[in-house]
């Protein structure tokens, strides 16, 4: 995975301008430095518009947040019948989300978590999105336990040390 899949509808609509310069000016000034002046200016069109959108930078930032964890959650949901490769595919797509060098996504996502801790909202929301990946991870160990192709005791387990492995 790069970068090119967050495309925001690829900037169709003012929404996603919006969303794809939020994107791109909390990649270079981080959260902390992120304010609605220099995100006016990197877009392409006057600042006050981002107010008709959007209240206060926090709802912007979320909705930003919701943008990305939607894209992140389509990368890993693998719409295919349980094989022997079912949890190597989940792990693969998490990998080329979050590993790949000069990850812009990775980035953004990591400069949230930072946040989130002061953050109910932000915590609340990526909280909603690790519960969907931890979901994920067990359910394809405990059909690998009820086909006999991984011999464990406790899937719930085992799903949360691979997850804090990754």
């Amino acid at each position: 995975m790069n970068d090119s899949i967050v495309t925001f509808g690829e900037a169709e609509g003012t929404r996603q301008e919006i969303l794809k310069t939020t994107y791109c000016t909390l990649y270079e000034h981080g959260l902390a430095g992120l304010t609605i002046s220099k995100i006016g200016k990197n877009f392409n069109k006057s600042s006050s518009v981002i107010y008709d959108y959007y209240e206060t930078k926090e709802d912007l930032i979320l909705d930003l947040l919701d943008c990305l964890l939607e894209i992140i959650e389509d990368e890993i949901i693998i719409d295919e019948p349980f094989s022997d490769t079912y949890l190597l595919k989940i792990t693969d797509s998490i990998f080329d989300i979050y590993y790949e060098p000069d990850n812009m996504l990775f980035q953004v996502i990591a400069e949230m978590r930072a946040q989130a801790p002061h953050n109910e909202k932000l915590h609340n929301r990526l909280r909603q999105s690790d519960i969907l990946v931890q979901e994920r991870i067990e359910y394809a160990i405990s059909i690998g336990v009820q086909e006999g192709m991984m011999d464990i005791r406790n899937s719930s387990v085992l799903q949360l040390s691979y997850q804090t492995y990754l």
